[in-house]
């Protein structure tokens, strides 16, 4: 799986608990539109974290604003790793 599917797979699961519309997930959405707070992101980021075997630190954490941000940001950090 690549990182773009299990970002989108983990938001949309963490919405589906909180029995949020799925229809608001999009590359472009905001994550405070996405009705998370911010421990389930911690949570959700922490997994990919595992899943990829990377560390997104907690500067770049406070940056993240988009769907497509986290994305970019695990991407990122994959290739910093392969490095």
């Amino acid at each position: 799986m690549d990182v773009q599917e299990k970002v989108l797979e983990l938001l949309a699961d963490a919405m589906q608990q909180n029995n949020l519309d799925l229809g608001e997930l999009g590359l472009q959405t905001p994550i405070v539109e996405l009705g998370l707070d911010s421990l389930k992101l911690v949570e959700i980021i922490y997994e990919l974290e595992r899943d990829f075997s990377v560390e997104i630190g907690e500067e770049l954490l406070a940056q993240l604003e988009t769907v497509a941000d986290v994305i970019t940001a695990v991407t990122s950090a994959c290739r910093g790793a392969a490095a």
